[in-house]
């Protein structure tokens, strides 16, 4: 995006994000003090940035959970930048092709202005979807239906791109002794841990612990480890059985470690016709190609059975922008979904492209349970050496809480979260359901600056985050 306004208003673009180093971010702080550009572009943080006279904020892709900040301070830039335009007296365009189910809500009560883009710019078709149920298929077409290694071989005789998403990394999610049934784990934290082929390493993507892959199994001896699950490494690998590796790119986390990779992977994709650009959800941020004429979701199960309401919002959502990067030229897109739930809600409303389907299937359900948008929810999340302390910790908040009696505010009972062990703490969190957030401000207040014995509490107010 920064070549594209670069290209229209020249130098007076700053641009603010992670991989500056602090004396590129602290010029172009400067250069925006000064009033010495006119546009900024950035990520979360760019929303402080000190523009003076702002008359606009643009918030693209607003859906995004990247926006929300997952340590102290907690703050969503969405919600930061309507303050900010609210006391600057500045427009505010939220920009999504499938809106936070908050945000929709807010435009259909009349709270935002709603203004609706019903064709694709400048004119294009919007692609044709294909669902391939996997239950169906034998275990070797499972990563690579017959459809979709066809499509991929027909795009590749045509010199046309293809994007294949898994939002997963890695080679595989785990290895497994099918002779004692051992699973290597992180010591750290309560997860396994997931194999790299490239280092041959066992990693934990949660806490970065890392560890040579063993031989041999150490529990048992034996050399017969099997690999269970798939990264988008062994997508990249398995490509090349039927695919010249020269064709084949790989973005992830892993893949663009270094400044300016990904830059130089996306401008390499960009120009070579006929290839392929594997990766996570980064594959579909956005990106403008317009020989990419497929898409082919590898497993678009993953996160959908997350313990997470927004679990079917996230997965749409993702859907929706990976099948947008196919057809945005002038040659019509095809997408493959592959999925053991074809008839899960996201996916068949992803198929036809209906979100508004979605918004009302999902804001009934919603009503139901009181959760966003008809209520506003807090996180109460404790961690301790010693699972006990922190259990207690929240039961103990969660009585002051029922003896405050404040209207309208539900609380749940304190459980561990899917992640019950994190980075050698054990974790317990309490959801708090709250009609009126203005009410329950005073008491969060008081338990953000509680002290209990070996346990830090962290209080967040409309949390994206449910692990």
């Amino acid at each position: 995006m920064w070549g594209v306004l670069r290209d229209y208003f020249g130098e007076e673009v700053a641009v603010l994000h992670s991989y500056l180093s602090p004396g590129e971010r602290a010029d172009a702080w400067r250069k925006i003090r000064k009033g010495e550009v006119n546009l900024v572009l950035g990520a979360r943080s760019a929303v402080f940035a000190p523009v003076n006279n702002l008359g606009l904020i643009i918030v693209d892709e607003e859906h995004d959970g990247s926006y929300k900040q997952g340590s102290s301070p907690y703050y969503n830039a969405r919600d930061m930048a309507i303050t900010r335009g609210k006391f600057e007296n500045a427009l505010v365009i939220l920009g999504s092709a499938t809106p936070a189910i908050e945000s929709f809500y807010n435009a259909i009560q009349g709270k935002f202005k709603l203004i609706e883009m019903l064709e694709r710019v400048p004119g294009a078709k919007l692609p044709s979807v294909e669902v391939i149920d996997l239950r169906k298929l034998r275990y070797r077409e499972r990563i690579f239906s017959p459809l979709a290694k066809s499509s991929i071989l027909k795009r590749i005789e045509m010199n046309e791109q293809s994007i294949l998403l898994l939002n997963r990394r890695g080679f595989s999610t785990s290895l497994i002794c099918p002779d004692c049934g051992y699973v290597p784990r992180c010591p750290h934290c309560e997860v396994t841990l997931t194999y790299h082929r490239v280092g041959d390493e066992l990693k934990c993507h949660w806490c970065d612990y890392e560890t040579p892959a063993p031989d041999n199994c150490p529990n048992c001896n034996s050399d017969d480890f099997k690999h269970r699950g798939k990264g988008t490494q062994k997508i990249e690998v398995q490509l090349y059985d039927f695919v010249e590796p020269e064709r084949v790119l790989r973005i992830d986390s892993d893949a663009i470690g270094r400044k300016g990779s990904l830059n130089k992977i996306l401008t390499k994709f960009a120009s070579n016709p006929g290839s392929i650009l594997v990766g996570t959800q980064m594959v579909a941020k956005g990106h403008d190609f317009p020989d990419v004429t497929l898409v082919v979701v590898i497993d678009a199960d993953v996160g959908m059975a997350l313990p997470d309401f927004r679990a079917g919002e996230k997965t749409l959502q993702l859907l929706s922008q990976v099948a947008g990067r196919a057809g945005r030229g002038e040659r019509p897109g095809l997408v493959i979904i592959q999925t053991r739930h074809p008839d899960e809600p996201a996916v068949q409303f992803a198929v036809n492209h209906d979100y508004r389907a979605f918004f009302r299937h999902t804001l009934a359900r919603r009503q139901i349970l009181q959760y966003p948008p008809y209520s506003r929810l807090v996180r109460i999340l404790a961690q301790s050496e010693d699972s006990h302390r922190a259990e207690k910790s929240l039961r103990t908040i969660l009585r002051a809480l029922l003896k405050e009696n404040i209207p309208d505010v539900k609380p749940l009972s304190p459980t561990k979260p899917p992640l019950a062990k994190l980075k050698g703490e054990y974790r317990w969190h309490l959801l708090i359901k709250s009609g009126d957030i203005r009410k329950l401000l005073p008491f969060l207040n008081r338990i953000a600056q509680a002290r209990f014995k070996n346990v830090k509490l962290r209080v967040d107010v409309d949390p994206y985050d449910m692990m």
